[in-house]
């Protein structure tokens, strides 16, 4: 998923009326249609009542609400979703930066104190470190 993924998904998110929204019905009887938490908005997943009585159709019936009952836990389940990736991200990136700078430290701890540094070695702990810097920006 790409920044511009996420970006978009938080833009669709703010649009939508708020959370959370509900299944009409009940437990026993759903019916294919979400609300917002207001009640003043209502969306028809699907709008064939004429079908419910028809048993061939009965299939039909039960995919929509099922569908129905997805749309309403996704209006609060996409934000939370969202969230968690950008603190994940956020992790990795704080472990890679420790990871750096700790390959760095090692690399600087190794080298013995009575003979110079060979330049390799004095230019990969300093990219270390550089990289470090930039993974906490």
């Amino acid at each position: 998923m790409t920044d511009d993924d996420i970006k978009n998904l938080r833009a669709l998110c703010e649009k939508a009326a708020p959370g959370p929204w509900g299944q009409a019905g009940t437990a026993e009887k759903p019916y294919p249609s979400v609300s917002s938490a207001d009640r003043m908005r209502g969306y028809q997943v699907h709008s064939m009542d004429h079908l419910i009585d028809r048993p061939e159709r009965q299939f039909m019936w039960e995919q929509w609400n099922h569908d129905a009952a997805f749309i309403a836990a996704a209006r609060s389940a996409v934000p939370a979703l969202l969230d968690e990736v950008e603190r994940l991200r956020a992790l990795v990136e704080s472990a890679r930066s420790d990871a750096l700078l700790d390959a760095a430290n090692a690399l600087a701890d190794e080298a013995d104190p009575d003979l110079p540094m060979p330049a390799g070695a004095r230019y990969c702990i300093n990219w270390l470190r550089e990289a470090a810097k930039e993974s906490d920006r």
